[in-house]
């Protein structure tokens, strides 16, 4: 009875969550640029394209580690990484999710993220190393030219890993960009269906509401794109002003977006449960 119950609140929940963030214009997801540097090169990263060459004033690595501890004591339940620098210990930081960037398995990786010039290490062994056997860990897949073929030998090498699921992004071009590292339309139609007929046989492995995966359908996209539910979020610089709209920027192309959290808000809003259920995140009382 109490989980049906949960079943029922959960999406008006959320839904009263994103109709309060519309209304208020008082975004309930955050995210932080904790410095202005990375130890990757990443082909096709909007943070390169956008950030990497700004000289802005940014907090030491102590300050950007003391900066994260106090955001999750406060209730940040969520930490995105490239997984390089390692996690805390399991139950470290109980009831917490981290999202670590895998573009795929070996092969797809490689392509993508390669070397880590910093640590002398391959970067898919680095993060293989830090995820394996934590349920707290879910790997994020964002899909492009240079990987888009590697999608189901990703998702069967990540079952074996013992870890919290997967979920996909696709690679988001700015305005006018045309380089072949983005796919073209019929190729992201393709791709789509080969998620979904993936998440019918791995199921909540792949840890996207089947509405926010069809969501990222070209045609789906030319629909909500223009009504994107971005006040919703609000991205920050690493000196502490507000990135314009969205993650990406403004220069972001919206009409080809390839974003799982705003399908997923999307989803949300359209009543779909499945997509709120994966989107509400561990209740949990802040350590002291």
């Amino acid at each position: 009875m109490r989980r049906l119950t949960q079943n029922l609140l959960v999406p008006v929940v959320m839904r009263l969550l994103i109709w309060h963030a519309e209304k208020r214009k008082r975004p309930f997801i955050g995210s932080i640029n904790v410095v202005n540097r990375c130890n990757l090169h990443c082909a096709g990263c909007y943070w390169t394209r956008t950030e990497r060459e700004q000289d802005r004033v940014e907090l030491s690595i102590e300050e950007g580690a003391e900066l994260v501890h106090t955001l999750w004591k406060r209730g940040t339940s969520i930490i995105v990484t490239n997984g390089t620098y390692g996690l805390p210990a399991p139950n470290e930081w109980p009831r917490t999710q981290y999202y670590v960037s895998c573009d795929g398995d070996k092969a797809g990786m490689d392509r993508v993220r390669g070397f880590d010039v910093v640590h002398k290490a391959n970067v898919f062994e680095q993060v293989k190393s830090v995820a394996f056997h934590r349920k707290d860990v879910k790997l994020t897949m964002t899909i492009s030219k240079l990987n888009v073929d590697r999608i189901e030998a990703f998702v069967r090498e990540a079952a074996t890993w013992g870890i919290g699921g997967v979920v996909f992004s696709f690679a988001t071009p700015n305005v006018g960009e045309r380089q072949s590292f983005y796919l073209t339309a019929e190729r992201k139609e393709q791709a789509v269906q080969e998620v979904l007929r993936l998440k019918r046989e791995f199921r909540d492995f792949i840890a996207m509401g089947t509405r926010a995966i069809e969501l990222l359908r070209p045609s789906e996209v030319a629909r909500w794109s223009p009504r994107c539910p971005t006040f919703a979020a609000q991205s920050v610089r690493a000196d502490g002003q507000l990135i314009e709209r969205c993650i990406f920027g403004p220069e972001g192309d919206c009409s080809r977006c390839g974003c799982n959290i705003y399908t997923t808000l999307v989803a949300v809003q359209e009543g779909d449960r499945e997509s709120a259920r994966f989107m509400t995140p561990p209740a949990r009382v802040a350590s002291k």
